[in-house]
């Protein structure tokens, strides 16, 4: 399983109005699933939008997934106490929550886990994937499909540098966009001819995975995740990273 940390956007409390959560940082990781849990509510209508920003500050965007049906999928406005889980892909390095509340009282939280994976759903159009196959798949299966694509590439990567990694390159990146697309396609059963071109890109990223793991290849840009040791075993941590 990719790497999960903690996220909590919003801690429980009433709300008597709409509002804004703080900004969190997700960096380096890009999907986040959150559970939205409203203990109460009374004499209104609430409804909890993610948004997000590359820098925490301007160009705030909400987060809409495309859901299996080819419609938004996201938090449903909410009458009555009750759990909604929802998975939100392609997230940029800030994430936060605005709610709106039309009346009444609200108590509620929005909680999660930020996930460690090395490309983002709505990245595919680097593949030149047909249109009409990105159009049945969502961003849940897609992601789905990069999660397992992370772990194959950490369990080779891990063979001779500590993962998950901090900072990958575009070989990485492209490999497992490439090798999650491959994997959808496989189960749809419906390939064109420039999506041969694609599984190709998956076979040959899984043989020079394979190299990386024989430590043959070294992957362009990644950073190691942990601190500095020094020779007497203490460690000591600098701002500095190493990197291969």
């Amino acid at each position: 399983m990719p790497k999960l940390t903690a996220r909590s956007l919003l801690a429980s409390a009433e709300q008597t109005a709409g509002g804004t959560g703080a900004a969190v940082e997700l960096h380096p990781d890009t999907t986040i699933d959150l559970r939205l849990d409203a203990s109460a509510i009374s004499g209104g209508t609430l409804a909890v939008i993610v948004e997000t920003s590359a820098d925490g500050t301007n160009g705030w965007a909400e987060v809409i997934p495309k859901g299996d049906d080819g419609n938004p999928a996201k938090f449903l406005s909410v009458t009555t106490p009750g759990s909604q889980l929802v998975v939100f892909p392609n997230c940029n390095k800030f994430v936060r929550v605005r709610w709106t509340l039309s009346g009444g009282t609200a108590t509620f939280s929005v909680l999660g886990d930020s996930v460690r994976v090395y490309a983002k759903a709505n990245e595919w159009h680097m593949l030149g994937l047909h249109l009409a196959f990105m159009a049945k798949c969502s961003d849940r299966k897609f992601d789905a499909a990069i999660r397992e694509k992370t772990d194959i590439t950490d369990s080779a990567v891990g063979m001779q540098m500590p993962t998950p990694l901090d900072v990958w390159g575009w070989d990485i990146r492209g490999g497992v966009l490439a090798c999650a697309a491959a994997a959808l396609m496989s189960v749809d059963g419906r390939r064109q001819g420039q999506d041969e071109l694609v599984v190709a890109r998956c076979a040959a990223y899984d043989e020079w995975l394979d190299k990386v793991a024989e430590s043959k290849r070294k992957p362009a840009g990644a950073v190691d995740p942990t601190p500095e040791v020094d020779d007497g075993g203490a460690y000591a941590v600098s701002d500095a990273r190493r990197g291969w």
